[in-house]
Parts: structure tokens; C-alpha cells; sequence
């Protein structure tokens, strides 16, 4: 490993005596030579005042001594060491190994399978490693057999009991891809019940409801495309309408939390060496799409505003779409099979802005949205999306619902939840506020900030002269013809402070109830 030949070394020419040491040894013993990253070794050793590389090491060497080499590469890596050294790459004889099939390496890893056992003192259910090669076929597209399936073997032995089961499988796979047990075991239930799911975030749009829950099925049935991503989506909409919230929803359905939500702003990458950053380059390898897809392969990855992109990131994002697949400055392939890619746009807003004070009909919005996409992705790019959809604008009723889901969200935080109080926003209130701050072009936003300066601003005032473990009810209202909202705050007495006195009130009524058994 390139990185293992460095590390430790801290003074100059310490890495490359060691570097050579190993060269004449294994020269003189004719030992082989294994690497495991072969193109890495362009960069290791490089520093800001040095530009000697460990592969100049070995090229110098190579050129009056023999030596015995094997490495391993891809295709991809093969090409990048090609581009940065042709005679180094000319040396290797080339032998290709194509990845076996779940079929071909049942054998081989029933075969490890009987060494972990006696290793690990652990017993294997007999229908468990087949279970463990329908699972890595399905969820773990990105590596290979039967590597993969003989780690997950070995993996297990660690987590399980005497019995390797299938209960083991589901709770490891569940927690390596942070994925829902319901989505391990096609128990999401139908349509209908996932729309149910995905409205209690995302309100008002029943056309993204639909999609997404299309897209949910295919997965979860595993009818998705083998060589492409789970679904790619192109979400257009006015802003403040639910674009991101619905990645959000789709995120908190398949998957335990929001960290597998990877979003990338497309207005920070206009310029052609912005677009760069997708896939890094040799010397700064971790790009911000390639990375990100390698520490999460199982994601939903939001592309927001795509439009405002440099054209030269569609040209990276075609391969994304087409082949589920990224290559970058290295030759190192990220796999996006395992990712559902939601890009948002507001093109075509502009147009369905003029239609306001007019009834518009889903079947009209969703022409004026896709005409606007048709005209402005190349026909290369737009032919891969699986589904445009088309966002309308939010209604008072949805607002009612939206400020409800944002009280909650905003009433759990840990100032409240740390404290010994109860938090009563009333009618009037949440009524002031959808007056105050709905906009129909604004959409949500508007409202979320009203939340932040007419409900969070009172509220931390009155509760800044709290002691925090004091009891206490705050009644958050609209007095009549008042400008701003109302906190009242009230001491509450907990019972349990005065048990014999609120025991001895309770007693007739005990009395009673026992009188009726």
C-alpha cells in the first residue's frame, strides 16, 4: 500500500531509503511485489517542496534491476496509469478476472463459509448463505463476488450468537446500509400506503406523491434497472413548495435518518474547474459527488437548482444517469446503482407565475413544465430522467398543515425539550401566521420565518427569566386586533409533589369504581 510506505516517515529521504530497501530485497530474493493501489504510488511521497514520487523510485529501479511485481487495477485505473506513465504500464503482462455471478460463487463461499465456522466457533443455518448472496446481489451492487459475500460472512460471526440465522442477516444488512427493516423484507406495503407515509412531510403535492411512490415500489419490488440508478427525478416548482422536503420524505422512508441524503447546491459550480469538484482531480482525489457516493452508496442525492450548473457537469452527470457509474481523477469508479437522484429546477416558474388568479389544470401545469426542461437540458440528458414532475403552488389549507409540521419541529428542539414546560400555540395564533406570511410565490419559507421571528422571538423571551426546571405552560395566542402574537406564561403545580394530599381526593372515587366491580 502506497500509504503504508510512507507513513511514519517525517524527515527528508527517510521514506525513500526505506522505499529502496524494500526494492533490493525483494530484487535480490526474488520476492513479488503486491500492490493493491498501483496508481496511488504517483502521489505518494509528493510534499510542496518535493515533487519525487514513489513510482519514480521505482522506475529508476526497474530500469537496472529485475523485479517481480503484481498488481491489481480496474479498467478505469489501468487508463489513468496509461495517461501518466505508458512504459511503467507497458511492463505488466495483463490478465483480466471478471467478477463471478451469485450462482458461480455460491460454492467458493460455502466453501470459506466452513473455515469461518471452525474459526469463529459459529454454526451457519443452512439457508443462510444463500440469503446472504440474494442479498448482496440486490443491495451491494457496487462490489464484487464472492468477496463480498465471504466478508459478510465473517462480519456476522462478530455480531451473532452461536447461530448464524437469517435475523442476523436482516440486522446487520439493516444496520451497514441504514436502511428499514421494511425495505430489507418488501414490507413498505402498496401505493396508497406509501403516499400515506410520504404525506406527512410533503403536503400539497399528490403529482410527487405519486412519482415517488412509484419510484419506492420499484425498488422495494426490485424492478428498478440493474445498470442505472434506483430513479432519477426532476422535481420543477416555484420555490418554498416542497422540492426538497420531498428528498427529505423520500430519505426518512427508505432509510433511518437524514444523513443519506446527500445534497450538493448546483450554484456553487458554475465555472468548468467548479465542475472539477464533482470528481476531484489527481492530486485532490476525493470529489464531492464520488466521495460522497463511496461513504454512502445507499443514498438519495439531490441536485438542487440543477439548472444553474456549467454545462461541462452534465457532461460528468450523463455518465451518473445513464450507467449508474463516475469514474474519477483516479480511475476510481463510484456506484450510484444503489442511490435515487432527485435534481430540482425552477424552470418554467416563471411562466406559471403569469397563470396566478387563474386556474391552472395538472394536465396544463405539467406541459409548461415540461416544455421549459425539453428546451433547456440537451435531448442526451433529458431522455435519461424517469420522471418529471410538476409542483403547484401551496393553498392557506396546505399552509395550515405545513405550520402545523414545522410547530412540531420547531417546539422539539432542545431549548423546550430540556426544559419542564409545555409549549399551547392556539387557532389564532397559527391563523396570524399564515396571514402574515403566506406568499403565494414564496411558498413555505415565508412562513418558516415568520415562525422564527413571531413564535421562537416571544417564546425565548419569556423564557429566558425561567428557571429551567420550573414547571410551566406557555399559551402562545393572537389577542384581537393585536399586531404581534401573545406569550402567557403560567406555573404549573405537578401532583406528584403532594402525593397524600392528592390521594386522599382521589380516595371516594376509588371507592366507587371498586363498588361497580
Amino acid at each position: 500500500s502506497p500509504q503504508r510506505l510512507i507513513s511514519g516517515m517525517s524527515y527528508l529521504g527517510q521514506w525513500e531509503q526505506r522505499w529502496l530497501s524494500i526494492l533490493r530485497e525483494s530484487s535480490k530474493r526474488d520476492h513479488i511485489l503486491y500492490f493493491d493501489d498501483l496508481v496511488g504510488l504517483f502521489t505518494a511521497g509528493r510534499t510542496r517542496d518535493s515533487s519525487l514520487s514513489a513510482a519514480d523510485v521505482l522506475r529508476s529501479f526497474l530500469a537496472e534491476h529485475p523485479l517481480r511485481l503484481l498488481a491489481e487495477a480496474t479498467a478505469e485505473q489501468l487508463a489513468v496509469l496509461r495517461r501518466r506513465d505508458r512504459s511503467l504500464a507497458d511492463r505488466f503482462h495483463l490478465v483480466y478476472v471478471p467478477a463471478l455471478s451469485a450462482e458461480d460463487a455460491l460454492p467458493i463461499t460455502l466453501e470459506a463459509t466452513y473455515d469461518i465456522e471452525l474459526r469463529a466457533q459459529r454454526y451457519f443455518h443452512p439457508e443462510t448463505v444463500p440469503l446472504i448472496m440474494r442479498h448482496q446481489e440486490t443491495f451491494a451492487p457496487d462490489q464484487s463476488f464472492p468477496g463480498k459475500a465471504i466478508e459478510m460472512c465473517k462480519t456476522l460471526t462478530k455480531h451473532s450468537s452461536l447461530v448464524v440465522n437469517g435475523d442476523s442477516v436482516l440486522n446487520l444488512a439493516s444496520a451497514q446500509m441504514g436502511a428499514s427493516s421494511d425495505l430489507l423484507i418488501n414490507d413498505l406495503g402498496d401505493q396508497r400506503r406509501i403516499q400515506k407515509s410520504l404525506s406527512r412531510q410533503l403536503i400539497g403535492q399528490p403529482a410527487a406523491l405519486e412519482a415517488l411512490s412509484r419510484t419506492v415500489i420499484r425498488y422495494s419490488q426490485r424492478l428498478h434497472p440493474p445498470d442505472r440508478p434506483l430513479g432519477v427525478l426532476l422535481l420543477l416548482g416555484p420555490t418554498g413548495v416542497g422540492k426538497t422536503e420531498a428528498a427529505k420524505a423520500l430519505t426518512r422512508l427508505l432509510y433511518t435518518d437524514e444523513s443519506h441524503l446527500v445534497r450538493i447546491d448546483m450554484n456553487e459550480l458554475t465555472t468548468p474547474h467548479a465542475a472539477e469538484q464533482l470528481v476531484g482531480t489527481f492530486d485532490s482525489p476525493d470529489g464531492r459527488l464520488t466521495s460522497a457516493i463511496r461513504r454512502q452508496p445507499n443514498c438519495v442525492i439531490l441536485l438542487d437548482e440543477i439548472e444553474k450548473a456549467h454545462p461541462d457537469v452534465f457532461d460528468y452527470l450523463l455518465q451518473v444517469l445513464g450507467e449508474g457509474r463516475l469514474t474519477d481523477a483516479r480511475g476510481r469508479v463510484a456506484d450510484f446503482r444503489s442511490a435515487v437522484i432527485i435534481m430540482t429546477s425552477n424552470l418554467g416558474a416563471s411562466e406559471q407565475d403569469s397563470n396566478l388568479g387563474f386556474e391552472v389544470s395538472v394536465e396544463r401545469r405539467q406541459q409548461i413544465y415540461l416544455k421549459a426542461a425539453q428546451q433547456f437540458f440537451r435531448p442526451e440528458f433529458f431522455n435519461r430522467i424517469d420522471e418529471v414532475v410538476a409542483f403547484r403552488n401551496l393553498d392557506p389549507h396546505d399552509m395550515e398543515k405545513i405550520v402545523a409540521i414545522q410547530l412540531d419541529q420547531v417546539l422539539s428542539r432542545d431549548g423546550i425539550k430540556r426544559r419542564d414546560i409545555f409549549v399551547d400555540v392556539d387557532q389564532t395564533a397559527i391563523r396570524h401566521i399564515i396571514r402574515r406570511g403566506y406568499d403565494s410565490k414564496l411558498g413555505a419559507r415565508a412562513v418558516r420565518r415568520m415562525l422564527e421571528s413571531q413564535v421562537m422571538g416571544p417564546l425565548g423571551d419569556c423564557l429566558s427569566g425561567l428557571h429551567i426546571d420550573r414547571p410551566t405552560l406557555v399559551q402562545v395566542s393572537h389577542p384581537p386586533s393585536a399586531a404581534e402574537l401573545s406569550c402567557r406564561v403560567r406555573p404549573l403545580e405537578i401532583a406528584a409533589r403532594q402525593p397524600t394530599a392528592r390521594l386522599s381526593a382521589l380516595e371516594p372515587l376509588i371507592e366507587q369504581a371498586g363498588a361497580l366491580y
